[in-house]
């Protein structure tokens, strides 16, 4: 089988997956451009981070599997996915959980359909990395993206300026405050977060009510925690 590997550093990990593939035709992408004459010296096909996104499609390969950098906002892993699809039908890969969310799902190639998507241990990855094992198989058919609603009739996001109106607060971004709901004490918090004015006392109560859910959301992505206005809007419509 002929397989592209995306790897990072020579780790113990990479080792590992290397010698799994032992009966494979391996090329290894070194995304760090970085370890290609490591690589090399080890007797492999080596393909920098540079060339590999120049690739115009005319190689290809049975499988394309790895851990590709993720960038902020999982943007540089979206582009790895992306342009493995030029290559190959199969696409595996270590993801940042954030590859849960349909916010990101929406930015990967729509002729890609996600058939599996496995939540690894916490302490797979160190430093509070957190991420997700997903395969990606190439279709005929077109995706159609998720939009989620952004606003509610029980409730209106108000503008940072007009926060002090506002009856509850929902943190945005931050491991500490995302997903948080508040209803006082809460104008001193940066612009960006979500200040709510909720039409009467049972909605209040019912946001209080979903903190829990509304963290759980906020936790699916690597590095620091965010929950989007169309996911809180989603969760308490569900609710």
């Amino acid at each position: 089988m002929n397989c592209l590997y995306l790897a990072k550093e020579p780790d113990a990990g990479v080792r590992n997956d290397l010698s799994r593939l032992s009966d494979y035709d391996v090329t290894i992408v070194d995304c760090l451009n970085a370890y290609g004459d490591y690589y090399r010296k080890m007797g492999y096909n080596v393909i920098s981070k540079t060339k590999y996104f120049q690739l115009d499609g005319t190689m290809r390969f049975d499988v394309v599997i790895g851990n590709p950098p993720y960038g902020s906002g999982a943007n540089l892993a979206i582009k790895f996915v992306n342009k493995a699809a030029e290559m190959t039908d199969d696409i595996r890969m270590v993801l940042p959980r954030s590859f849960e969310k349909d916010s990101v799902q929406n930015k990967v190639r729509l002729d890609l359909e996600l058939s599996e998507s496995v939540v690894l241990p916490e302490s797979t990855f160190p430093n509070g990395i957190r991420a997700v094992k997903q395969r990606w198989v190439k279709t005929n058919t077109l995706r159609k993206k998720v939009e989620k609603p952004r606003t509610h009739e029980d409730f209106e996001f108000l503008k940072y300026e007009d926060r002090f109106r506002a009856n509850v607060f929902i943190g945005e971004y931050g491991c500490g405050p995302s997903g948080r709901v508040k209803t006082e004490n809460f104008t001193h918090y940066a612009k960006g977060h979500y200040f709510i004015l909720a039409k009467d006392q049972s909605v209040i109560d019912r946001l209080v009510s979903l903190e829990d859910k509304f963290r759980t959301v906020a936790k699916g992505c690597n590095g620091r925690y965010h929950i989007s206005k169309g996911e809180l809007v989603e969760i308490y419509t569900n609710e």
